[in-house]
């Protein structure tokens, strides 16, 4: 988190509790799951995405 300054880490819910250690460096939020959504989908898209960015600059 430091590496990044971070201010927020999230997770899926069915990680609770499992990145508590690193609150004291940054807000530790556990979301729902959200029907329809692929959380490895998105990460996808945003690679994609970023390296379409590297391309054009």
């Amino acid at each position: 988190m430091i590496e990044f300054d971070a201010d927020m880490f999230a997770m899926g819910a069915d990680w609770q509790g499992a990145f508590d250690e690193l609150s004291d460096l940054c807000d530790v939020v556990y979301l729902s799951r959200t029907e329809g959504v692929s959380t490895t989908r998105l990460k996808c898209c945003v690679l994609q995405l970023t390296k379409g960015l590297r391309m054009v600059g």
